[in-house]
């Protein structure tokens, strides 16, 4: 109800941009239940709104009022970064003056859990569960499953100024690459991460050494960190040891399509509150991640660009590049 009130004079320069990984995957497994059992008159009329990824966003604009455009993003671990991309593309084109973009996911649940777990994704360290999510770590085994969603207000420089807004920051750049190399595993050399992380810096007008902090993908799965880290190396070179790594997946969990939205919540509130939150479990460094990685709350005051990495299963590579915001 609040955001249709302050929205209602400007519904058709608005727009939503929402993404999912798995859409509602609990849906599936309820009906097809019923299917299964013989009993037809018991699926639910709505099963497929319910289960289709764009529900996403056509409820949020049901809900607010909104009538500019919407898409509906569903590229697995890298649908949030790729709704802001989307989202700030739209803006620039004039489509619209705000755009609300995030992702949303709800995949602890026997689907995800059992899909996840029986592809090798999960950790299983289950006697531990506080200390299962660890990010390069040397004892990594594996993510945490997580789910939530974050939503972040994109908008015209000049119309948030005109308002009043309080300006968390910019986004100033972003990439997206495909690998094309295999439906789960990142292609081994980095390729695809590297050109995404290129094509931001690129956008932003931006240097390597501009870089203060990198939100690492960081899922705490073997392969998925060690390949994160070759990326940085391959881009930042010399610097890649020094520049500050933390991962917010250390704290809670992989939330899969809403994870790069909420990471770049997490990023933003570097440039508000002057904190970077560490990576937590990191108790055993793998000695080979030869990265800087944050461990314990530290001074943000000094960081004016964050690269937040987000890389999907099927080699989709998401990229984007948050700043402090200057008059």
């Amino acid at each position: 109800m609040y955001i249709g009130l302050c929205i209602e004079d400007i519904a058709y320069r608005c727009g939503v941009v929402i993404g999912t990984g798995s859409g509602g995957i609990r849906a599936h497994q309820i009906n097809i239940e019923h299917i299964h059992d013989g009993r037809m008159q018991d699926v639910s009329p709505f099963y497929l709104i319910s289960a289709i990824p764009s529900t996403a966003t056509t409820y949020f604009v049901k809900e607010s009022g909104i009538k500019g455009p919407i898409i509906s993003v569903n590229s697995a671990c890298s649908s949030g970064n790729h709704a802001l991309g989307f989202a700030s593309m739209m803006i620039k084109a004039g489509m619209a003056d705000v755009i609300f973009a995030g992702g949303t996911e709800h995949a602890v649940n026997a689907p995800g859990i059992s899909s996840f777990g029986n592809i090798g994704a999960l950790s299983t360290r289950n006697d531990e569960p506080q200390l299962a999510s660890r990010p390069f770590d040397a004892d990594r085994d594996g993510f945490v499953m997580g789910e939530g969603a974050g939503v972040l207000c994109l908008e015209e420089l000049e119309h948030a100024k005109a308002r009043g807004a309080k300006i968390y920051g910019e986004l100033t750049g972003f990439g997206f690459t495909s690998d094309a190399y295999d439906l789960v595993a990142p292609h081994p050399e980095a390729e695809g991460a590297v050109r995404a992380i290129t094509m931001a810096l690129d956008m932003a007008g931006l240097k390597p050494s501009d870089i203060g902090l990198i939100n690492a993908h960081g899922t705490s799965t073997p392969i998925g960190d060690k390949v994160e880290c070759l990326g940085i190396h391959k881009v930042f070179q010399e610097l890649a040891s020094s520049i500050p790594v933390h991962s917010t997946k250390s704290i809670i969990g992989h939330l899969l399509g809403a994870a790069s939205a909420v990471e770049a919540i997490a990023a933003l509130m570097v440039f508000s509150e002057n904190i970077i939150h560490p990576t937590i479990n990191l108790q055993t460094p793998d000695p080979d991640i030869n990265l800087n990685i944050v461990t314990q709350n530290s001074n943000g005051s000094h960081v004016n660009h964050i690269l937040s990495n987000a890389f999907g299963f099927g080699g989709m590579n998401a990229c984007v590049i948050l700043s402090r915001f200057r008059e």
